[in-house]
C-alpha cells in the first residue's frame, strides 16, 4: 500500500461493513484516539500538541480526507476526530480502510486538518448539514458553536447555563432542568425535509423538552411553538413535526435509565419517523409545515395543556445533551445506522502502528 510522503507512521483503521447498510457518500466518520483503540495512544506520544502534523486517507493511502479535531487532549491522550469529504464512499459491501498518518517532524497540515471553526474542518460536513454542535464550550461559556460554515452558533442562558460536561462523544452541556437553554439562529431557510439527531442521557422524573421549535425565545411566551422532541415524566420520548395537525410518534419504553441514546426525527415531503439507538420507533403521514419556525432550542421548548402537556410553560430538560446535527435533507435508515454505530465508537476496529521503512527525515 502507497504511503503519504513525508510521514513516517501510520494506523490503519476499518469500518464494518455489515454496520453500513448502503453505500454513503461523503460520510463523516468519528474517529476515536484512545487507550484500547489499536495503538492510537501512539499518536500523542509522537505528536504531543502539534496535531496538525497527521493526515487520514482514504484506504489507498494518499487520498487524504478532511479532519476536524473536536477533542486533543494530551494529557489523558485522548482524542476525537470527524472526517470526510465529497468523493469518499463509505461501503456497504466490503470493509473501508483509511489511514492516520502522523510524524512530528512534518510541516502542519493546514490544508486538511483544523481545529473547529476552520476551513478544513468545515469541509468534512457535506451541504446538507446546516448546523453541527459538538456541545462543547466555544471561546468562553456562553456559547457553543456550529461546525459547519454557515456559523449557526448557538448562545446559551448565561454563563456555564447549561454547563459543559463529560458526553458521548466528547464535551457536552449539562441542563439543570430548571432554566437552562441554547438559542439556535434558524438560518436554514424553510426546508420541507429535515434531520434533527442528537444524543442525550437522563434519569430525571419531570417532563422536559430536548429541542423545541417556536417564534419566540424563552421566557416569553410564543404564538407558535411545537415541542419536536420531548420526554414525559414516564419516560416515554416523543417526536412531533408540524404538519398542520396535532400528532406525535412516542416510544413505549422509557429513555430515563441513565444511559446514553441517539434520537433522530426525519421529516420528508410526507412523513416523518422517529429513531431511537438506531431502531425505528414509528412515523406518521403528512406533509411538514416550516414556514413559521423562526426559532429553536436545545433543552426546553413550549408545552401546552392542548398538547397533552400538565400545564402551558416552558419545560426544561434535566440531563446531558450531546453531539446535535440538522441536516435539511431526509436522511436514510442506513444513514442513521452508521452515525449512530460511527459516534458509539462500535464502527471502527484500529489497527498497530506502521512505520515506513522507505522513509527517509529531512535534515
Amino acid at each position: 500500500m502507497a504511503w503519504l510522503s513525508g510521514y513516517n507512521k501510520r494506523i490503519k483503521v476499518t469500518a464494518d461493513h455489515t454496520k453500513v447498510g448502503s453505500n454513503l457518500s461523503w460520510f463523516p466518520l468519528t474517529i476515536f484516539l484512545k487507550s484500547g483503540d489499536g495503538d492510537t495512544t501512539k499518536i500523542f506520544d509522537e505528536l504531543g500538541s502539534n496535531n496538525l502534523k497527521m493526515a487520514i486517507t482514504k484506504s489507498d493511502g494518499t487520498t487524504q480526507l478532511y479532519v476536524e479535531i473536536e477533542q486533543w487532549d494530551t494529557t489523558n491522550k485522548v482524542g476525537v476526530l470527524h472526517c470526510g469529504r465529497d468523493g469518499d464512499t463509505l461501503s456497504s459491501s466490503a470493509d473501508t480502510d483509511y489511514y492516520i498518518y502522523y510524524d512530528s517532524s512534518h510541516a502542519d497540515n493546514t490544508d486538511y486538518v483544523g481545529v473547529k471553526n476552520s476551513t478544513p474542518a468545515q469541509s468534512v460536513w457535506d451541504d446538507n448539514f446546516k448546523a453541527i454542535y459538538h456541545m462543547s464550550d466555544g471561546a468562553d461559556t456562553s456559547h457553543i458553536y456550529d461546525s459547519t460554515s454557515n456559523n449557526n452558533d448557538g448562545t446559551k442562558k448565561g454563563a456555564n447555563e447549561p454547563i459543559e460536561a463529560d458526553g458521548k462523544v466528547a464535551k457536552a452541556q449539562d441542563f439543570d432542568g430548571t432554566d437552562d437553554w441554547v438559542d439556535i439562529p434558524y438560518n436554514f431557510g424553510k426546508p420541507n425535509t429535515i434531520t434533527i439527531e442528537l444524543w442525550f442521557k437522563t434519569s430525571a422524573a419531570s417532563w422536559g423538552i430536548i429541542f423545541g421549535q417556536a417564534d419566540a425565545k424563552p421566557p416569553s411566551r410564543p404564538a407558535a411553538y411545537v415541542p419536536v422532541l420531548t420526554i414525559k415524566d414516564t419516560g416515554v420520548l416523543r417526536a412531533e413535526l408540524w404538519n398542520g395537525t396535532r400528532g406525535e410518534i412516542s416510544t413505549t419504553f422509557s429513555v430515563k435509565d441513565g444511559n446514553w441514546h441517539h434520537a433522530v426525527i426525519v421529516g420528508n415531503t410526507n412523513t416523518q419517523s422517529l429513531y431511537v439507538d438506531n431502531q425505528s420507533i414509528g412515523s406518521r403521514s403528512g406533509t411538514i409545515d416550516q414556514s413559521w419556525w423562526t426559532y429553536s432550542t436545545i433543552g426546553t421548548g413550549f408545552g401546552a395543556t392542548s398538547r397533552g402537556f400538565p400545564s402551558d410553560a416552558w419545560y426544561y430538560f434535566n440531563g446531558l445533551i450531546d453531539e446535535v446535527r440538522i441536516s435539511n435533507v431526509a436522511r436514510s435508515a442506513d444513514w442513521i445506522k452508521a452515525t449512530y454505530y460511527s459516534l458509539n465508537n462500535s464502527l471502527l476496529t484500529y489497527g498497530a502502528e506502521e512505520t515506513n521503512a522507505n522513509f527517509f527525515p529531512f535534515f
